[in-house]
């Protein structure tokens, strides 16, 4: 993998956010119609707003983010360009099942970035690209990360921040 193929991994797993969030909109706005003509209904209104406020700030969020992907702007593609090993502090795959009435009817791979700004990005994987395969782009990237997830680690990944940002 190549920084070219990493951005072009980025780019896919933000256009996935982009179509989320056109999702929610196209579900808050029939629903605060309905609920504006069905007599005024303040919870279904309510509820409603909250969808599109969701919406709103996640296209917004995904329009910027492509935006900084495509220009290199993005503080992770920043870091890798030029060399700031220790921008991510860690790094690991998070496994997500969905189900339905029980059943298992699919399962995703993302991976968790978490920088030394205590900011935590995830990637959205499509089943084609081998999760392994990005952490270890990364930590060639990042040698020093901490890779994986358990207790151990995310207490160490804690106090090395609390650190940070006391010296700071």
């Amino acid at each position: 993998m190549n920084f070219e193929t990493f951005k072009t991994i980025l780019l896919k797993s933000n256009k996935k956010i982009l179509l989320v969030a056109i999702l929610i909109l196209l579900i808050g706005i029939p629903m605060a119609i309905g609920s504006w003509f069905a007599n005024q209904n303040k919870a279904g209104l309510i509820i409603s707003m909250i969808f599109i406020l969701l919406g709103l700030f996640m296209f917004s969020k995904s329009i910027k983010d492509l935006k900084k992907i495509k220009n290199d702007t993005l503080p992770l593609l920043y870091a890798i360009k030029n060399k700031q090993t220790d921008y991510i502090v860690w790094i690991y795959q998070k496994e997500i099942t969905s189900k339905v009435e029980g059943v298992k009817v699919g399962k995703s791979n993302n991976i968790v970035v978490c920088s030394k700004d205590d900011k935590y990005f995830e990637i959205v994987l499509n089943k084609r690209t081998n999760p392994e395969e990005v952490i270890t782009y990364l930590l060639k990237s990042f040698p020093s990360a901490y890779v994986g997830f358990s207790d151990e680690i995310k207490r160490e990944v804690t106090a090395l921040l609390k650190n940070k940002k006391t010296k700071n």
